[in-house]
């Protein structure tokens, strides 16, 4: 099945199971293939044949929109290497999920993964807190269970805090010992927060000198800034506390009208699923032409001066 088919057939998937969808159809502009949102859950996805061709700076990029949209970031696909991927298991390819589409129809029916790939084999997140407890509740100390299991005592002290990963043949001799499954599966929230904790904790600049006076604008104002380079805009604000959003795009000399028109038609559709708001800030004069018809068709795109963004963040 193509690339093209495959978007089609999970943007059918993720509408019957209950998700407001926004598909690109420009592959090599856009990071991403899919935005889903339902409720508080969203997804962004990439489908790919291969996993493996997707590359450093696009799964960055994947992983930024995933925050700015308040969503998980997963890579869809049929192949790692020349090895078909492995159904009810987690790849990941620079700090993003990959897995196959019947894995994900799994996780959208609640049912996570729990076998990870990993160089090396296939791993295990551990219940810390319920291992800990069904040990204490046999009695065993910490040496014991590891005699008993064939690990280290500082592995299970590892697991018991989350600070490592199992070994799949690990989480079977423990479940094995302790009578009972220690597994923690993967849902698409705990994939979300996998993102926002990295992303919070790291920062990249903008270019661009508009955007980065902007990006000085939304801080003041308590907002998360994240720079975009293959999205339908440049810049997302994002508020923590409140889950609030805009999407920021600028326009420059070298904007063309056309390719802008279609960025907004974009922006305004992901606006709409994810109750943002998308903030159009530059030239005077293209902004004018720009706005005839947009505003019409879209009640959240909003087209303001630079010193009216203010107001706009709240």
């Amino acid at each position: 099945m193509s690339v093209a088919l495959k978007v089609e057939e999970l943007e059918r998937r993720l509408a019957r199971a209950g998700y407001m969808t926004v598909a690109s159809r420009e592959a090599k502009r856009y990071s991403f293939s899919l935005i889903a949102k339902r409720g508080e859950e969203g997804l962004v996805i990439r489908v790919l044949r291969n996993i493996d061709s997707c590359r450093r700076p696009a799964a960055v990029e994947l992983k930024k929109l995933a925050f700015s949209v308040g969503a998980a970031p997963f890579i869809v696909g049929s192949f790692a290497k020349s090895e078909p991927l492995l159904d009810g298991v987690l790849y990941s390819r620079f700090g993003v999920f990959a897995l196959s589409s019947l894995t994900l129809q799994e996780m959208l029916g609640g049912r996570g993964p729990v076998i990870y790939a990993k160089r090396g084999g296939l791993f295990v997140k551990v219940n810390g807190a319920k291992l800990r407890r069904l040990r204490e509740e046999r009695g065993l100390s910490l040496g014991q269970l590891a005699k008993e299991v064939g690990v280290s005592r500082r592995a299970i002290y590892g697991y018991e805090r989350e600070e490592m990963e199992a070994t799949l043949e690990v989480a079977m001799r423990l479940e094995e010992v302790l009578g009972e499954s220690v597994v923690k599966p993967m849902d698409i929230s705990s994939c979300r927060r996998c993102v926002e904790e990295e992303l919070l904790s790291s920062k990249e600049e903008p270019r661009d000198p508009l955007a980065k006076e902007i990006e000085r604008i939304a801080e003041r104002r308590g907002f998360v800034v994240t720079s975009l380079r293959r999205a339908p805009f440049e810049l997302a604000a994002v508020n923590v506390e409140d889950e609030s959003r805009a999407f920021i795009k600028t326009v420059g000399r070298g904007s063309g009208a056309k390719e802008l028109r279609e960025d907004l038609r974009v922006a305004a559709r992901i606006a709409e699923i994810t109750d943002a708001s998308v903030i159009v800030v530059g030239r005077r004069e293209l902004r004018v032409e720009l706005s005839r018809g947009i505003e019409e068709e879209f009640d959240n795109v909003h087209f303001v001066r630079r010193e009216e963004l203010k107001e706009y963040l709240g």
